[in-house]
């Protein structure tokens, strides 16, 4: 399939605008009011990750329910979120996390010794790996039950979570 490339680069208002609604309904994130430049390069990128032929076409193959519907989606909601994220990202955080916040919750939980965190948007895992490291270093024993949940909505940040492979940049 040939990639129209003016298709491409010339996304009309009204279009962008299905997009924007149809990125909100996707993620939960306001793309109708703001973010207009982010938008339209996440269309962009996902018209040439997939091959499709235009940001019309884009639509048609993600609101249709074709057969490669969910990856459609997936590469689509991938370019919309930033992904941005390294090992103890936020040090500001995470030193609360660790002198303040997490050694006091450690302390009322100490009789059940159970711990259940959720690490909310946690693109490629860096974050919720953070916290296991510093929760080794905090909990006083290994007869802890702990359990880091991990969500995100862009499944292509989770697989690479769950694989746990990272390169210097995660460590900067």
């Amino acid at each position: 399939m040939v990639i129209e490339s003016e298709a491409v680069l010339n996304l009309d208002q009204d279009l962008l605008l299905e997009f924007a609604e149809l990125a909100t309904s996707l993620t939960g994130m306001d793309f109708v009011d703001r973010r207009q430049a982010d938008l339209a390069r996440a269309v962009r990128e996902t018209i040439w990750q997939v091959k499709a032929g235009s940001g019309e076409q884009l639509l048609r193959l993600i609101t249709g329910g074709q057969e490669n519907h969910g990856t459609t989606v997936n590469a689509f909601i991938s370019h919309l979120t930033i992904g941005e994220t390294h090992f103890f990202r936020n040090q500001p955080q995470f030193a609360a996390l660790a002198t303040r916040i997490l050694p006091e919750l450690i302390e009322r939980r100490r009789h059940e010794k159970r711990l259940r965190i959720w690490s909310a948007a946690c693109a490629t895992g860096e974050e919720p790996y953070s916290l296991a490291i510093l929760l080794d270093t905090l909990l006083p024993g290994d007869d802890w039950d702990v359990s880091i949940l991990a969500t995100d909505i862009d499944q292509q940040a989770l697989t690479r979570a769950a694989q746990g492979v990272y390169g210097t940049w995660s460590f900067r």
